[in-house]
């Protein structure tokens, strides 16, 4: 039986992730199996007061009153569209790597 994850993307993203020593916790998260990764929602990032944060899975349960930029594997339809309404952006875990940007890991 195979442990944690097998998607090639995903791979590569916690190799670089590795490399820039920066988020570790973040790849401890992202080496799980798909189905025991936390979720989060909205309210949870409105809740946090962070102007940039990362994450593995973002829900769109809540709303967004400010602009955020969120840096996440994956993201719900409702999720993104409310991130980008309120004025934010929804970007990729690539884009965190490829902008050496520093996010709150929520």
């Amino acid at each position: 039986m195979k442990r944690g994850t097998t998607d090639p993307g995903v791979k590569e993203i916690i190799i670089s992730l590795k490399k820039s020593k920066s988020y570790t916790d973040l790849v401890r998260l992202l080496e799980r199996p798909r189905r025991k990764r936390p979720s989060i929602n909205l309210k949870d990032i409105e809740k946090s007061g962070k102007h940039k944060v990362a994450a593995v899975e973002v829900l769109g349960i809540g709303e967004v009153s400010r602009p955020f930029i969120v840096y996440a594997l994956r993201y719900s339809g409702s999720a993104k569209e409310k991130i980008e309404k309120a004025g934010g952006k929804a970007l990729s875990l690539n884009d965190l790597l490829r902008n050496k940007d520093e996010a709150v890991l929520i």
